[in-house]
């Protein structure tokens, strides 16, 4: 009888799955095994597209489905492997109850394990587009729990409950989160000017760093950059690079898919896997 034993998972990836596109896990996963790292994938919800087309089809997945999910992903084994629970869009404020349940018991059973947060909430230009609820969910049930937090301006204003004027702002804003577990806090696009030339990614940590990113505006209006981001984030970090080095390479990477999809002119992320970032 031959023995098998689990498949060494690096991140369990928790957010969106569409059928066309590349947005939530789509974005995430090929931004992932770029890094050489091995994934799980589980969807917080099925859409045939992103809801700016036309027509969208799909919605949150059933909380028992998302649940037991979870649980079975602990029944094969992964949980003790894995390096990362990384989390983006989720599709109601249940189902941030039931994550957080289900990470109390794994950061018990499995110490080695830590949670990155996307708290996908919403942008300056669409507003909140996520459920109802949502942001205090994030606020209250999963924030206290992360090691790190990659929001966007918008976002950081709804889980402080601050309004933010400037850089001082939010950097006083970013640092109020390094509570608890959390490590390093890194903030997406947060210059004043919304057309601004440039885009501004802001970095504070644990131990005091604290450095402003600054890259030239790609002019390409697709979604899913940010998960993008996030994912490339990870997964320097589970690589070994520093963080302001890691930051600054998830930074670089992003802006090249994008400046190839606009090349392109395609109207979703043209990902593909650029072998500088490959694990040997």
């Amino acid at each position: 009888m031959t023995v098998t034993q689990p498949v060494p998972i690096d991140v369990i990836s928790i957010q969106s799955q569409v059928v066309y596109g590349r947005v939530g896990n789509n974005a995430a996963i090929p931004a992932l095994e770029a890094c050489g790292l091995l994934t799980a994938a589980v969807p917080t919800a099925l859409l045939s597209n992103t809801p700016h087309y036309p027509s969208v089809h799909g919605g949150a997945v059933p909380d028992a489905w998302f649940a037991g999910w979870l649980d079975d992903l602990e029944a094969r084994g992964i949980p003790a492997c894995a390096r990362v629970v990384q989390v983006g869009f989720l599709g109601a404020p249940s189902q941030a109850r039931i994550l957080a349940s289900w990470w109390s018991t794994m950061r018990e059973r499995h110490p080695q394990l830590r949670l990155h947060l996307d708290p996908v909430i919403g942008d300056y230009d669409q507003g909140v587009y996520a459920a109802a609820g949502m942001a205090e969910a994030w606020r209250t049930l999963l924030i206290p729990e992360a090691h790190g937090l990659v929001p966007n301006r918008f976002e950081l204003e709804q889980i402080t409950g601050r309004t933010l004027h400037g850089l001082a702002d939010c950097r006083e804003a970013a640092r109020a989160l390094l509570r608890g577990p959390a490590q390093w806090v890194v903030v997406t696009s947060v210059q004043d000017d919304p057309e601004s030339a440039v885009v501004q990614t802001l970095l504070e940590t644990r131990d005091g760093v604290s450095t402003l990113f600054e890259h030239p505006r790609v002019p390409c209006v697709v979604k899913g950059a940010g998960d993008y981001f996030a994912a490339r984030l990870t997964g320097h970090c589970l690589l070994g690079i520093e963080m302001p080095q890691a930051v600054e390479r998830a930074c670089g990477e992003t802006a090249e898919q994008l400046t190839r999809t606009r090349r392109l002119g395609w109207e979703e992320m043209a990902i593909h896997a650029m072998d500088g970032s490959v694990r040997p």
